[in-house]
C-alpha cells in the first residue's frame, strides 16, 4: 500500500546549516544588523552617553547586539524583557541578529534603562538616512507597530516600504 502522507525527518539527523543562510537577502532583519553596523562605525563609541567604559566596569554584550535587539523586538511587538530573553533562544532572526548570544532579561531591562540617549541617536542616525534617500524637504518621522512612515505637514503619510526607501537603497548609502 502507498504511503498517503509525507514523513518528516528523523529528529536526532544532524544538519549542517548556517544562521547566514536561513535568512533571505531582502530580509528586514539583515536591513536592522547593517543599520545597527553603521551606526556604531559612524560613531565614537565612547562619545554616546550612556554606555559603560572600562572605568566603570564593561557590558557581559556588546551595545551594538544589546541595541539590535530591543530595534527587533520594537519593531515585531516584543516589548517584554523576558521575552526578548526567550526570542534569543527560540527565533532564527534574533539568533542571526545577535550572533547566538543569550542575554538574561534583567541584563535587557538594565540596557534599555540606561541607554536612553542612545535610542534617540540611534533614531535620529535612522531618520536622516531615510531623509537624504528620499527628499530634501523637511520632514518629521514617526514611527509606528507596522511601519515607519514619514509626514509631510498637511500632506497626510508616505509610507517608506513602498513608494519612498527600498533596503538596497539604504545599503547603498551606509
Amino acid at each position: 500500500m502507498p504511503l498517503l502522507f509525507k514523513t518528516p525527518e528523523p529528529r536526532n539527523q544532524i544538519k549542517m546549516v548556517s544562521l547566514e543562510s536561513l535568512i533571505p537577502l531582502d530580509s528586514e532583519v539583515r536591513l536592522l544588523d547593517e543599520m545597527v553596523d553603521s551606526f556604531f562605525e559612524k560613531n565614537d563609541m565612547n562619545a554616546i552617553s550612556g554606555i559603560q567604559n572600562a572605568r566603570t566596569g564593561s557590558s557581559a554584550f556588546s551595545p551594538k547586539e544589546m541595541l539590535k535587539l530591543l530595534m527587533y523586538g520594537y519593531r515585531n511587538h516584543i516589548n517584554s524583557s523576558r521575552h526578548l530573553e526567550a526570542a534569543t533562544y527560540n527565533n532564527i532572526e534574533v539568533m542571526f541578529l545577535l550572533g547566538s548570544l543569550h542575554p538574561s532579561y534583567h541584563t535587557i531591562a538594565s540596557f534599555r534603562a540606561a541607554n536612553k540617549d542612545l535610542f534617540e541617536s540611534f533614531f535620529a542616525y535612522v531618520r536622516n538616512t531615510i531623509l537624504v534617500l528620499c527628499t530634501k524637504e523637511p520632514i518629521t518621522t514617526a514611527i509606528t507597530g507596522q511601519s515607519l512612515r514619514l509626514t509631510r505637514p498637511k500632506q497626510g503619510f508616505r509610507n517608506i516600504g513602498t513608494n519612498c526607501v527600498r533596503h538596497s537603497q539604504i545599503l547603498m548609502l551606509i
